[in-house]
């Protein structure tokens, strides 16, 4: 008799309904300048590495909308708060800040009491229902609430326990329990977990962010070559200064594993930049031949 080599089933993660996205968005302004704040002690001790930044950057630029700072800070009050009322001031002109890590359900799990602290003097939170009941639908089988000691369930709480001034609860993915907590409008509560990040702010930007229109997007092309970086250093400082005021960016980026250097053309045409990397492959051929 054949004997089966397959396990039990899978269990299917509960399925949630999502925030409906607001059905005005596309005629609100769009947002085109971000923030991002770090959040975690693990972070700048070099326990853990942090990805989360470099994926919103990434997310950030296809959608239109330039991450102009990465800032990283502990697990303490004070440096969350001061942070976050500082990229908050006008004159930074952030239209968006997001944060990462700090909301789980240990002492050091500490974003949302201090995010509460930024506007409000009381620092005011208060538990989502909503939250608390998809959190026990979701691990129910794992750990139901009914197994939990009073100090366990406290614990769990904690994950919903949330600032109560001028905030708004986002459930954007319908697998997962984690809301996205949102601020003024303008600044979101976002967990550390990479896959839990990834999820969220792939779905948060795409569905409840005004984007910039299709044309203000910005457009990347590389260039590789052999030669040394010392060697189109003159041509690349040309090019960037005549293409500087059509917003082009031009950047150099050596590896020194392979022996090329990378050159990055950034800039609103498309086509313009596909100009500027013939030319430089023109250059560098010229320079190859010498």
């Amino acid at each position: 008799m054949m004997m089966s080599t397959t396990g039990p089933p899978a269990q299917v993660s509960p399925h949630f309904p999502v925030t409906p996205p607001d059905p005005e968005l596309a005629s609100k302004t769009p947002a085109r300048h971000a923030a991002c704040i770090i959040i975690g002690d693990e972070i700048l001790n070099g326990k853990t590495l942090d990805t989360n930044s470099n994926h919103l950057a990434g997310l950030l630029f296809r959608s239109g909308i330039s991450l102009d700072k990465i800032e990283i800070v502990p697990d303490v009050e004070t440096e969350i708060v001061e942070c976050v009322r500082r990229l908050s001031q006008p004159e930074t002109r952030f239209d968006l800040i997001f944060t990462s890590g700090g909301i789980g359900p240990t002492h050091d799990d500490i974003t949302y009491q201090s995010l509460a602290k930024v506007w409000d003097p009381k620092g005011e939170l208060e538990y989502d229902p909503e939250t608390i009941s998809r959190m026990n639908t979701h691990l129910a089988k794992r750990q139901p609430t009914s197994n939990l000691n009073p100090d366990q369930e406290k614990a769990r709480k904690r994950m919903a326990l949330f600032p109560k001034l001028d905030s708004q609860v986002l459930f954007v993915v319908p697998h997962l329990w984690v809301p996205v907590v949102n601020l003024k409008k303008k600044l979101f509560i976002l967990p550390g977990v990479p896959t839990l990040f990834t999820q969220l702010v792939d779905a948060l930007v795409t569905n409840y962010i005004p984007l910039p229109p299709t044309d203000e997007k910005q457009h990347r092309q590389f260039v590789s070559t052999t030669l040394p970086e010392s060697s189109i250093a003159p041509c690349l400082s040309r090019l960037a200064s005549e293409l500087a005021p059509a917003g082009i960016k031009i950047g150099s980026y050596p590896n020194f594993g392979t022996g090329q250097v990378t050159v990055s053309i950034i800039g609103p045409d498309s086509i313009q930049l596909s100009k500027v990397a013939l030319e430089l492959e023109e250059e560098f051929s010229k320079l190859l031949k010498l």
